[in-house]
């Protein structure tokens, strides 16, 4: 049986035909104290690499991971501790860039088909 993050994620791909970042598989996944929430994933970053981290196949030009790894220790977590109290997450778990590659964010829809709100997973 698969861990109900990966179920989500496989779930929300087959919905929306969309590409959805997978979390971190070295992290804590569902048993994790704190989730960090991002807005969608990065052209840089999460929408390149299919991995929500801030460590994992990171690039240079991957401004948010940068960001969260200067902050993270601010806030008292190092790479070891983050890793395994944190997961990380997309309000909007897929791209929201034009198809056309451009640098320009698409708007998410607020309502419709696109945005259901029963996406959740529990822990049996």
């Amino acid at each position: 049986m698969q861990d109900p993050i990966r179920e989500l994620i496989d779930r929300i791909k087959r919905e929306q035909g969309a590409g959805v970042p997978d979390v971190d598989p070295d992290g804590p996944r569902e048993n994790a104290k704190i989730v960090v929430m991002l807005e969608s994933p990065g052209k840089n970053g999460a929408k390149t690499n299919a991995v929500l981290s801030p460590w994992k196949n990171w690039s240079p030009q991957d401004n948010t991971a940068r960001n969260q790894r200067t902050l993270l220790p601010l806030a008292g977590l190092t790479k070891e501790k983050a890793n395994q109290l944190c997961v990380w997450w997309n309000a909007v778990p897929w791209a929201l860039y034009a198809a056309d590659g451009g640098d320009r964010k698409q708007r998410p829809r607020r309502y419709g088909p696109r945005f259901p709100t029963s996406w959740n997973f529990s822990r049996s």
